[in-house]
C-alpha cells in the first residue's frame, strides 16, 4: 500500500518530508489557536473573540462536522455492501428524507401548526427532534445505499475482491464524499436552526455592562482589534447613536448582563453574568 503511494506523482514531486512539515505547521498553528479551548468556550468567551476568531471557530465546527460526516458515509457504504442494499432501500431513503424534511419545514415556519394545536408545546418540539433525527439519518444513508449497490453489482460482474481493494478507491470516494458531506452538512445545519428557532421563546440575547455612576447600559458588540471592544448605546449596532471603545481587560473586571428578548410582548429577561 505504502510502495503505490509512494508512486503518486505528487508524491514523488514533493517527497514525504513536504508531507510532514506542511502537517505538522497545521498542527502548530492549531495549538497556537487553542483550538479545544475555542470551540468549548461560552457565548461571553466567543462575544470576546475577534472576528477574524470567529470565523475560524464556526470553520473548523464545520470541517469536524463535515469530517464526521465523511466518516458516517464510509461506514455506512462498508456495512450496506457487508449485508447487502438494493435500489428500492436507496429509494426509501430518499422518499423519507424528502417527507420529513417538508414537515419540518412545515412545523417550523407555521405559527400555529395541527401539532401546536392538538399537542402541548414538549410534546410538539419532542416529535419535531424524533422526525428532524429520522430526516437527517436518511439523508445520510442515500449516498452510501447507492455506492453499496454499484459496489455489488461490480461485485458481480467482475472476480476483484471489492472488500479488500476498497483501499485503492479510498481517497477519489473520500474526495468526493468530502463535497457531498459540505453541502448536507450546510442543509442539516439550516433546517435545524430553522427548527430551534421555532421552539426557542426568545428572539435574540444582548450583552451589556453598566456605567457606575449613571447606570447607563453599554452593549458589548466585538472587538475592534485584540486590545479594545467596541460597545454602544443599543442592542443592535446599526441602532447605536452613542459609542465608545473599552479596553478589553476592564470589561473583564466589570459585571457583564444578558438580556434576553422573549417572541411574545411581555417584560425583558436579564441575566447577571
Amino acid at each position: 500500500m505504502w510502495s503505490q503511494l509512494a508512486e503518486i506523482p505528487l508524491t514523488k514531486a514533493l517527497g514525504w518530508g513536504s508531507f510532514v512539515l506542511f502537517f505538522g505547521s497545521i498542527v502548530t498553528y492549531l495549538r497556537r489557536m487553542q483550538v479545544v479551548t475555542s470551540l468549548t468556550s461560552t457565548k461571553v468567551e466567543k462575544l470576546l473573540f475577534t472576528k477574524e476568531k470567529r470565523l475560524f471557530v464556526n470553520l473548523i465546527q464545520y470541517l469536524l462536522q463535515t469530517l464526521f460526516a465523511v466518516m458516517t458515509f464510509c461506514i455506512f457504504t462498508l456495512l450496506f455492501y457487508e449485508y447487502g442494499t438494493n435500489n428500492s432501500a436507496v429509494l426509501m431513503f430518499i422518499s423519507v428524507a424528502v417527507i420529513s424534511y417538508l414537515m419540518l419545514i412545515y412545523i417550523s415556519l407555521t405559527d400555529e401548526n395541527f401539532l401546536d394545536r392538538k399537542l402541548k408545546r414538549g410534546t410538539t418540539a419532542l416529535i419535531s427532534v424524533i422526525i428532524l433525527f429520522v430526516h437527517i439519518l436518511c439523508l445520510f444513508m442515500i449516498i452510501p445505499g447507492y455506492f453499496a449497490v454499484v459496489l455489488l453489482n461490480e461485485s458481480d460482474t467482475t472476480n476483484i475482491n471489492l472488500i479488500e481493494d476498497l483501499w485503492m478507491l479510498f481517497l477519489g470516494i473520500v474526495l468526493f464524499l468530502m463535497f457531498i458531506s459540505g453541502v448536507l452538512v450546510l442543509f442539516t445545519r439550516h433546517t435545524s436552526k430553522l427548527l430551534f428557532d421555532k421552539f426557542n421563546r426568545f428572539l435574540d440575547e444582548y450583552f451589556y455592562i453598566t456605567e457606575k455612576d449613571t447606570s447607563t447600559k453599554w452593549f458589548i458588540y466585538h472587538p475592534i482589534d485584540n486590545d479594545y471592544i467596541l460597545l454602544g448605546n443599543k442592542e443592535v449596532p446599526d441602532n447605536a447613536i452613542i459609542y465608545r471603545t473599552v479596553e478589553r481587560k476592564k470589561i473583564l473586571e466589570e459585571k457583564i448582563y444578558m438580556l434576553k428578548v422573549p417572541k411574545k410582548p411581555e417584560s425583558t429577561i436579564e441575566f447577571n453574568i
